[in-house]
């Protein structure tokens, strides 16, 4: 499985095989867990090297956006929950393009926000709301 999901990253090239064109989702290379396990194979095959760096870019962006949040909240019991809630999301989401790109093995780990599972969205839903809750009114409790 690791082999094919690096052909299918691979041979996106820099700008990709465009939307839809990828062969990993419809299970050419692997059983089909593009939607869960290999997402992001899947989007740096369709989107290329380039849009797949932004994406990445984009996860990087959010980790700094709730690492903010967190150093902003006025209470302990504030601070915990949202570095709670962002060290889950930097380890699921590290060990799911780690897994992407041989870093680590495969786990079938799911992509925050992406990747298709119904309780890993609406786990993810829930700690974004509290994320969201906390963000706007730091100086209340919770």
């Amino acid at each position: 499985q690791l082999r094919n999901i690096l052909i299918g990253v691979g041979s996106g090239g820099l700008w990709g095989k465009g939307i839809g064109g990828s062969r990993l989702k419809y299970g050419y290379f692997v059983e089909v867990t593009a939607f869960t396990d290999s997402i992001s194979a899947v989007i740096f095959e369709e989107l290329g090297f380039i849009l797949g760096s932004v994406f990445v870019g984009i996860y990087v962006y959010l980790f700094y956006l709730f690492v903010k949040v967190a150093e902003s909240q006025q209470t302990q019991y504030q601070r915990l929950i949202m570095w709670g809630i962002t060290i889950w999301f930097v380890i699921q989401t590290f060990m799911h393009f780690g897994a992407n790109v041989a870093l680590i093995p495969v786990k079938g780990t799911t992509l925050p926000f992406v990747s298709y599972g119904g309780s890993s969205m609406l786990a993810f839903g829930i700690a974004a709301g509290m994320a969201i809750r906390l963000c706007r009114n730091p100086s209340e409790t919770a």
